[in-house]
């Protein structure tokens, strides 16, 4: 279970090591896209038809190399999370949206099953940077960003 004092503790120290793929050189570095997958149109899009590109079309149309995968985040679908996550796998940082475990409206705090999935794609893509918790039902008022690391602490 996450909650409580564990939203304001749970990212301390968790912070990333640099490393040649991470390595901020310019402004543009910091900037990030706001994806949304579920609001993807097929077919060619333009400044004009911006909400309705992929993630990593948004990020190509912007010239912007970080990309967060919000939205409905990651789907409880392993496969289509992988393909989503296939789709942006280019950019050097992503961040996913997830949710609570579970279904619908007024389901637990409780991010077990999620993390393990989140586990699972940093293993596949090691550019996954963290997860933003979703709507947390005012249980954590601030974003939360969890940093994750495949790298071992020295």
């Amino acid at each position: 279970m996450l909650g409580g004092s564990a939203c304001r503790s749970f990212a301390q120290g968790h912070e990333p090591r640099p490393t040649e793929r991470t390595k901020l050189k310019t402004i543009r570095d910091l900037l990030w896209v706001w994806g949304n997958p579920e609001m993807t149109k097929a077919g060619p899009h333009a400044v004009a038809t911006f909400a309705e590109a992929s993630p990593a079309q948004r990020a190509q149309l912007l010239g912007v190399p970080n990309v967060v995968m919000a939205g409905n985040g990651i789907p409880n679908d392993d496969p289509e999370a992988d393909r989503l996550s296939k789709e942006v796998a280019e950019f050097p940082q992503l961040v996913w949206e997830i949710s609570a475990d579970g279904t619908g409206e007024g389901r637990p705090f409780v991010y077990e099953q999620r993390m393990a999935q989140v586990r699972r794609l940093v293993d596949r893509y090691p550019q996954i940077q963290g997860a933003r918790l979703a709507s947390t039902g005012g249980r954590c008022r601030r974003l939360l960003l969890l940093v994750l690391s495949t790298e071992a602490e020295t």
